[in-house]
């Protein structure tokens, strides 16, 4: 991998609008962020090809208080 993010949230309420789908069921289209929507879209079609061969790695993890 050679680019990193880290994107904390105050619940995982926050986290579901954020990421969407799969988490948010398609007949719930208003509860996720339409930004990051469109934003998966255009890297999608930039991941997984012979210049960028391993896509995307995402894992959630819990911080205790």
């Amino acid at each position: 991998m050679q680019v990193g993010f880290l994107v904390t949230f105050q619940s995982e309420g926050d986290r579901n609008f954020y990421v969407g789908q799969p988490l948010i069921d398609e007949k719930f289209a208003d509860l996720y962020d339409p930004a990051h929507f469109e934003f998966k879209k255009f890297v999608g079609g930039l991941l997984d090809t012979p210049v960028v061969p391993n896509g995307v790695f995402v894992f959630d993890f819990t911080v205790g208080r």
